[in-house]
């Protein structure tokens, strides 16, 4: 049966992008859900009223996304690159174990002229405007994380300019907006913190926390976080693989 949705046309551009858009908010919505088999690319065209060449270049764009994956002789399957995105935004261990820091509390969330630095990180042009969001997580005794994510508006498509969205943004709205980050670079350096930093991670200023810039690329190798973070590591370590 054809989707309502694929009755109206909501995306610009080409029509795999529209077809890609709409196979994905099926995915988003747990319409199709983390390790569904999907139809094959006959009646995923017929459904959707397009040629199968359309379906095929937009099923390899949800593909090149992270979104789904083939499996030779098996059929196509639903993925989730976030989970890989988490690992690759969190090098944090504990006791020998992935550590993931989910579950932020959201400070601000605003649009913004991009600082130069940004600008150039993110090859943005001047006067261009990012959504900047400052969010923390304190778990004592483990781990006090006090970060700034820069994102171009683009990026974040419908969430920029809604205000009410911006408010009750989650982690899983961050770490889907991009789909999947396929490459980072850090650099990371010891500071003391200032007053501001001081009293969101609830330490002295006295403290020594290691502040981290990130520049995060999405599947099509764009850049499209810059970060910086201000943290205290309690329990957890830092580990980094180079290989």
């Amino acid at each position: 049966m054809v989707d309502e949705m694929v009755q109206r046309s909501i995306y610009a551009g080409p029509l795999y992008v529209q077809i890609k858009k709409l196979l994905h908010e099926n995915i988003l919505s747990n319409k199709w859900s983390t390790g569904m088999a999907l139809p094959n690319e006959s009646d995923l065209a017929r459904a959707y009223g397009v040629s199968i060449g359309t379906m095929r270049k937009a099923l390899q764009e949800l593909e090149s996304a992270g979104w789904i994956s083939r499996r030779q002789g098996r059929g196509t399957f639903v993925t989730d690159p976030r989970q890989a995105s988490r690992r690759r935004l969190n090098h944090f261990y504990l006791n020998g174990e992935h550590f993931s820091p989910d579950g932020f509390n959201y400070l601000s969330c605003t649009i913004e002229p991009a600082r130069p630095e940004v600008v150039s990180g993110l090859g943005l042009r001047k006067g261009d405007s990012i959504v900047r969001i400052r969010r923390k997580k304190i778990i004592k005794g483990i781990l006090r994380l006090l970060e700034e994510l820069q994102v171009p508006e683009n990026v974040l498509e419908g969430m920029a300019t809604d205000e009410k969205r911006r408010k009750k943004i989650s982690d899983n709205d961050i770490l889907g907006y991009s789909a999947y980050i396929r490459r980072c670079t850090e650099r990371v350096r010891p500071a003391f913190p200032d007053e501001d930093c001081a009293a969101q991670l609830e330490i002295e200023t006295s403290s020594s926390i290691l502040v981290c810039d990130r520049l995060a690329y999405d599947a099509e190798m764009r850049p499209v976080e810059w970060s910086r973070r201000f943290v205290l590591m309690e329990s957890v370590e830092y580990w980094t693989d180079a290989s």
